[in-house]
């Protein structure tokens, strides 16, 4: 059963990736939307998935999801992206808001800078799990 659930989620995972890259030649992916489950689950078995908040950073310190980073959705631009992201485009970027509105513009932002794997896991008021408060730890 174990291993059939691990299948299952696996392959939930893997066919919201298939839509984000499975665009014609020439043509900007269209950000996938991705559960609050299949990106806890994507964000628990992958290292280099990225889950960034994409509010204010007075809603980023009232509360965010754990390990993600704050990149206002108004402020992304190729630099910022690359500094926050990193250079791989074909990084997996989850981005979240507080209703789904920043996330879908912050998402087609990054697509249209390069980013191919970005998915959209909409506000953050439909994640059902723990939030964290305060202030991000400086690195």
């Amino acid at each position: 059963m174990k291993k059939l659930m691990m299948f299952l989620m696996a392959a939930t995972i893997m066919a919201g990736l298939a839509q984000v890259q499975a665009q014609p030649q020439g043509q900007a992916a269209k950000p996938a939307l991705i559960s609050p489950k299949a990106a806890r689950d994507l964000l628990a078995s992958s290292k280099d998935a990225l889950l960034v908040d994409v509010r204010s950073l007075e809603e980023f310190v009232a509360g965010r999801i754990a390990g993600s980073v704050l990149l206002p959705y108004d402020q992304i631009t190729a630099a910022s992206a690359a500094a926050v992201i990193g250079p791989n485009k074909d990084r997996t970027v989850i981005v979240y808001c507080r209703s789904g509105r920043r996330s879908e513009i912050a998402a087609a932002t990054l697509v249209s800078l390069g980013y191919r794997r970005v998915l959209d896991l909409g506000g953050i008021a439909s994640w059902p799990y723990a939030t964290i408060k305060g202030q991000p730890k400086k690195p």
